[in-house]
């Protein structure tokens, strides 16, 4: 069989070989594509059915269509990544493929998976945002938030994705990816992606903060809220699994780190980090539906309509009792 690296020849995947210059054992790279795959399947079933609750049984809601985006930009991601991660999967069983095969299935690969990490990101970003408005301005966020907002800032966010996946995409393409700066025109790419990732990150960080101390706060009078348990966790795993890597990708692309670095176990373990990230979320909000249930079993709908129901009704009571008490303290 030849060397894998003589394949994959697409900017986002590494130079197949580990720091120490020996290619990774034949046995650990059909392990790890098949975990990879395995937690991308489960992670497409789950947001599939996320998006058919949210889109056809449940009403949506001002969070719903926030979810429910995300549902679809995690979809897009995982398919993105499935595409490659099976053509390479393929070629590991011995599957013969043409230059040309390679370069299309790779192309077609990257624009799904970065369009999705990029709308993912961003619309977390935006959940976690508001979240934080409703607890700044809960009255304001009940009474005077227009409808439209949430599907609004959507379409943005996916435009923004899109837009950014189109700079790194085809300003870049000949530079080789998180290794060697490419052109001046990719170099100022990669700077104003990085600002705005680390704008999206401190966002992130820093609603989810006031999130954790509003449940803090409140859970001494009541449950702490299903909604904020849920983007609280979610941002975390974002913040375990997806932050390291695209820092590194970073540094590396900036020569900060030597390219060694970039290995093809660390492509791996990328990919099964950020598809645990973009998999995990429609089993958590089962999880969190269904915490200290009462009475018989908490069915799928049951659990998502406990989780983002609480979003109009309980959120709000909670709210109002907050500042209230606020309010109060500052007049005595």
């Amino acid at each position: 069989m030849t060397e894998p690296e003589n394949l994959i020849t697409n900017t986002t995947t590494p130079k197949l070989r580990n720091s120490t210059g020996s290619v990774l054992p034949f046995g650990a790279q059909l392990t790890l594509n098949i975990l990879a795959v395995i937690i991308i399947f489960i992670g497409l079933v789950g947001n599939a059915v996320v998006f058919w609750f949210l889109f056809v049984k449940i009403k949506r809601n001002q969070c719903t269509v926030y979810i429910l985006n995300l549902a679809v930009a995690d979809f897009t991601f995982l398919v993105g990544c499935a595409i490659y991660l099976m053509f390479f999967l393929f070629y590991l069983c011995g599957v013969k493929v043409t230059e040309s095969d390679n370069e299309k299935v790779f192309f077609a690969g990257n624009l799904l998976y970065d369009i999705g990490f990029n709308t993912s990101t961003f619309v977390l970003t935006a959940i976690s945002v508001e979240r934080f408005v409703s607890v700044l301005l809960p009255i304001w966020h009940r009474c005077h938030r227009p409808k439209w907002q949430s599907t609004a800032i959507s379409a943005v966010l996916w435009a923004l994705s899109v837009l950014v996946t189109g700079l790194e995409t085809f300003l870049c393409q000949n530079s080789d990816k998180y290794q060697e700066p490419g052109s001046g025109k990719c170099t100022a790419v990669y700077l104003f992606t990085s600002g705005l990732f680390l704008l999206t990150v401190s966002l992130m960080v820093l609603s989810s903060l006031t999130l954790l101390l509003e449940i803090r706060k409140t859970s001494k009078q009541c449950r702490p809220l299903r909604l904020y348990i849920v983007i609280i966790v979610t941002v975390m795993v974002f913040l375990l699994n997806v932050v390291p890597a695209r820092v590194i990708g970073l540094l590396l692309y900036f020569k900060v780190l030597p390219a060694e670095v970039y290995s093809l176990l660390f492509f791996y373990l990328t990919e099964i980090f950020t598809s645990i990230h973009c998999s995990m979320n429609p089993y958590l909000y089962i999880l969190v539906g269904r915490w200290r249930k009462q009475g018989p079993g908490v069915t799928v709908k049951q659990a998502f309509e406990k989780v983002f129901k609480e979003d109009t009704e309980s959120t709000w009571q909670t709210e109002a009792t907050s500042m209230s008490s606020i309010t109060g303290s500052k007049h005595r």
